[in-house]
């Protein structure tokens, strides 16, 4: 915020020009209100060619004629010039002598008066006095046909200005100002000030060299201890004196205004910690593109220093922490608060920097932002993971179907070939009812470990009944899927074989259940996988699968119950080439299998041994007649524990797409063999799939909710650990084959929880870059993280309530002073009053909202939260009274000026009202700046009164005594004397 200034302060110090222009440095010169003079004109720094010493400088002058190449100048020779200024020009020259290149700094001969040869002599003095590697070595002072010249080491190069205007990094910049402040440290270290450092007064040679150079208003640090002179110059000193006297014209001070220190600008007494400001304010345009501070006039720079107001940072150099708060305290407006030397503050530069509040929050930041980089990573790599996990499964189930291995059968698995053309050929009796008897059989038998194979879903040749009866029968185990196949003739009441048959009869949802279709459905990944591979083995040219499961050794005992045809293929064996016919029976490679009269075959139902398996449709043959039907207790026994898998043969699906060529293959075979294995490796297991949908889709749920609701904290971090651990746990199970996993809802959910985390981490980095921009100059660094740490910083900017004091100070002249004072002494007495309100104010952590007319207007307990915001308000303004008040017994003619504070407490309204010079204006609005203002115009001479709140909060600290104004509805109260000593 840039705090106004009324004309009358804005008149107390003048100045040829605000601020040093970036590409062409101004000398200005600043004139004391003690001094009624007009302004002096600007005055151009001549621009160093290659890095020399500028000239030296004068108001005005008539330009040098200059002295052409080869001309001696005492010993030296010219050679050209390097750079021409008001006062004079430097030129580069030649010493034959001692066969070295030097730069000689002479002065205008129309300007050649014993004032300015006194000032260039005391450079010269002034640089002489310095050995350093960092400062410009003086090597001759001659008078020269009644001149003055100084002859001094030739840098070939740019100036810091030059050199800043390339982008550079921050090692480079901080390496290059250790050595700058190492030449300024020794110029301290051998007494002297330099007064005007700045980017134009520091050389960089072509070989990196850094050297410190202009020390023309130089000052012994025991001068410059002395505050500036106003009053008329003393006579000529002598020489040994020089570097004693201010050599500038009568109560003037030269020096470039934008790098000045306050007290300099002020004409207080200045010392090493005066460089140590315009030092700071050079590495802040260097680290940040801008100088620190702007203000229209002299008046205003000082303000905007004392009220911290940075200007807004241009370049994109990241600076650490550490970096900007040693700069933050370089630049403070009162010197003590400062390092004690340059030293000092070089040390703190090139120290490791010790872990604030800010750095962890950043750090907090950075850790979140890996976080939700790492989720997405983890989705995606889960995805192909999950994706290529099938895929293995899939090659897999090829592998075993399509292996030579013969491997061996599982007890557990046996087929029931329901629907089967081969033991119709027979004259084996196939009905859709005996079907229904036999599986109704195994349920009241207690087969509790049955499993129902997808199951192609045709029209029984007996009617709609015997297809719902057996599709109920069916329904019961829970693991049937029905795939009927879409013909205009299939005979199939769906709608009514949909009634009959319970809910969960199809995955797909409550109507249809029955799934018009030319593919088998599958109920869960596996049968997927499955399926997919009978799919490829059945397009396959020669549709081997000589290597499948060898189901029963059978030679010389039962035919297995898979059908002949299917038998002959199992065995790798062709029917048409393969089957001999012979006496009772027929010849299948080495083994006779007899056959009735009637063409069926001959077989007895036998129970397995630990040798031989039996699948075999004779399993009909062993119901009962009665109704309900009910097996053989042996065969109960056998059964129970075990699978049955209901497939089918070939013949029944060769309408379907892949196997519209008529070939026949043996699908049951090929079930039993997937199963089997898959039973080897651990038991089939099902998640319903709606448990699976809302697992997903709570855990995305909550990882959206997480971004949008929870902080960015560890605890934050643990929660979305544990999410990514559920996520994590369901697409292992899904990569096992234990669930399916819904891939779409998963990561549809994963990359709306990264959107909405990235989302609100880049606001949240929007937020926290306009709260720096619209506090970094109120508040130091370690303040402002503390302020950016706050979970309410956004508040700051949009509007919010606070509980904070305002104090209001009225300064006036008493009755009758004003007229008896110069205009010229009633603003320097005003400026000083503002000066003593504003140190008490800032040293108190607050913060001076306005300088307007005779009144300062000061906020405590905002932007930072204080809780003694009110005590501290109490405190600032006994201070000012008691450091007033010292004033005016200590000056001469006394201040002639008045004071009266008014203090108040409250709830008042804060935020961004606008922006103001390209920087947020931050306003206060509310009953305590109302009450504030009323207490002031109340107050007599000396008095300060404070709010009933006030009291209330620091009735403990001080006394107080009631007062009650005619009119006045809310009570105020005096604070009594003696004050608190400071």
């Amino acid at each position: 915020m840039l705090p106004e200034v009324s004309q009358q302060a804005q008149g107390s110090v003048s100045a040829s020009r605000t601020v040093d222009d970036p590409t062409q440095p101004q000398r200005v010169r600043v004139r004391p209100v003690t001094q009624n003079l007009p302004p002096a004109p600007a005055r151009s720094e001549a621009p160093p060619v290659h890095g020399a010493n500028a000239p030296p400088e004068q108001p005005s002058a008539p330009a040098s004629a200059g002295f052409a190449p080869g001309v001696r100048i005492g010993r030296y020779v010219v050679d050209r010039v390097l750079g021409q200024g008001g006062m004079g020009a430097v030129y580069l020259a030649h010493d034959p002598e001692l066969d070295r290149r030097v730069a000689i700094k002479l002065l205008h001969p129309a300007l050649s008066n014993p004032e300015n040869r006194a000032r260039l002599l005391r450079e010269a003095q002034a640089m002489a006095r310095v050995h350093h590697a960092h400062v410009v070595t003086v090597h001759d002072v001659v008078t020269w046909e009644d001149q003055l010249f100084v002859a001094m080491e030739y840098v070939e190069g740019d100036t810091l200005r030059e050199w800043m205007q390339t982008r550079r990094s921050l090692h480079q910049i901080l390496e290059l100002f250790r050595k700058a402040g190492e030449g300024l440290g020794a110029a301290h270290a051998a007494g002297l000030i330099h007064r005007d450092f700045k980017p134009g007064n520091v050389l960089i040679g072509v070989d990196g060299s850094v050297q410190v150079s202009d020390f023309g208003l130089a000052r012994s640090a025991n001068a410059a201890a002395e505050p500036e002179p106003s009053a008329p110059e003393p006579a000529p000193a002598p020489p040994a004196a020089l570097l004693q006297q201010e050599l500038t014209e009568t109560g003037l001070l030269m020096g470039t205004l934008g790098y000045m220190a306050p007290e300099q600008m002020l004409l207080k007494p200045i010392d090493a910690r005066s460089d140590q400001f315009s030092f700071c304010v050079t590495l802040y345009e260097a680290l940040y593109g801008v100088r620190p501070f702007q203000g229209k006039d002299a008046t205003a720079l000082v303000q905007v220093i004392y009220n911290r107001t940075f200007q807004a940072q241009r370049s994109r150099l990241r600076v650490p922490g550490h970096i900007r708060e040693v700069v933050l305290r370089g630049l403070s407006p009162l010197p003590e608060e400062r390092f004690p030397s340059m030293e000092a503050l070089l040390a703190a530069l090139h120290q490791k920097p010790e872990e604030d509040e800010s750095s962890r929050v950043r750090l907090r930041r950075r850790m979140l932002r890996g976080v939700a980089l790492g989720m997405l990573a983890t989705g995606l790599v889960a995805a192909v993971a999950t994706t290529q996990a099938w895929r293995s499964f899939e090659e897999r189930a090829q592998g075993l179907l399509l292996t030579s291995r013969p491997k061996p059968w599982n007890p557990d698995v046996f087929i029931l070939a329901v629907d089967q053309p081969t033991l119709r050929q027979m004259g084996w009796p196939i009905s859709r009812f005996k079907q229904a008897r036999m599986l109704e059989a195994l349920e009241r038998a207690g087969v509790a470990a049955v499993g129902i194979d997808a199951f192609l879903f045709s029209p029984a040749r007996e009617g709609p009944e015997a297809d719902i009866a057996f599709a109920q029968v069916m329904n019961r185990y829970g693991r049937t899927v029905l795939a009927v196949p879409c013909t205009a003739d299939d005979g199939i009441d769906l709608e009514q074989l949909a009634q009959q048959v319970g809910p969960s009869s199809l995955p797909e949802g409550p109507s249809p259940r029955f799934r018009c279709s030319r593919v088998i459905v599958p109920v869960d990944p596996l049968r997927q996988s499955a399926l997919m591979a009978q799919v490829e083995v059945a397009r396959s040219a020669s549709g081997n699968v000589r290597g499948a499961y060898v189901l029963a050794e059978v030679a010389g005992r039962s035919l297995p119950g898979l059908g002949l045809t299917t038998y002959l293929l199992g065995q790798g064996l062709k029917p048409d080439t393969d089957l001999i016919q012979e006496a009772g029976g027929v010849r299948v490679g080495t083994m006779h299998v007899p056959l009735n009269p009637e063409g069926a075959v001959l077989t007895s139902f036998r129970l397995p041994d630990p040798d031989h398996f039996l699948s075999y449709g004779a399993l009909y043959a062993t119901l009962s007649e009665s109704d309900p039907p009910t097996l053989p207790p042996d065969v109960v026994e056998v059964l129970k524990g075990r699978y049955i898998l209901f497939g089918q043969t070939a013949e029944s699906i060769r309408d379907l797409g892949p196997f519209a060529n008529g070939k026949q293959y043996p699908l049951v075979l090929l079930h039993a063999a997937l199963l089997s294995d898959l039973i080897e490796q651990h038991p089939i297991r099902e998640v319903p799939r709606w448990m699976e949908l809302a697992l997903i889709l709570f855990c995305g749920a909550l990882l959206t909710a997480a971004a949008l609701v929870l902080r960015p904290t560890l605890t934050f971090g643990a929660v979305l650990l544990v999410l990514i651990g559920i996520l994590g746990g369901t697409l292992l199970l899904a990569k096992g084959g234990w669930v399916a996993a819904p891939l779409g809802p998963m990561a549809a959910s994963v990359l709306a929880f990264a959107l909405v985390l990235a989302g609100r981490l880049s606001a949240e980095e929007r937020a926290r870059s306009r709260v720096r921009s619209a506090f970094d100059g109120y508040v130091d660094e370690t303040e402002l993280g503390r302020l950016l740490a706050d979970a309410e910083h956004p508040a700051l900017l949009q509007g919010a309530q606070k509980h904070l004091t305002v104090l209001q100070a009225q300064v006036q002249s008493p009755p009758g002073g004003a007229e008896r004072q110069p205009p010229e002494e009633r603003i320097l007495h005003l400026r000083q009053a503002f000066q003593v309100m504003t140190e008490e104010v800032v040293r108190r952590k607050g913060r001076v909202e306005t300088l307007r007319g005779n009144g300062l207007l000061a906020v405590f307990g905002d932007p930072l939260a204080l809780p003694d915001h009110a005590p501290r308000a109490v405190e600032a303004a006994q201070a000012i009274q008691s450091r007033l008040e010292a004033l005016q017994r200590t000056s001469d003619e006394g201040l002639g000026l008045e004071t009266r504070v008014g203090i108040a407490t409250g709830e008042a309204v804060i935020g961004n009202v606008g922006l103001q010079g390209g920087k947020m204006e931050y306003a206060v609005i509310g009953r305590p700046l109302e009450r504030a203002l009323e207490l002031a115009r109340q107050a007599s001479t000396g008095q300060i009164l404070v709010s009933a709140a006030t009291r209330e909060a620091c009735a403990s600290r001080f006394g107080f005594g009631l007062i009650q104004e005619s009119g006045e509805t809310e009570p105020g109260f005096v604070l009594q004397r003696p004050r608190a000593p400071f």
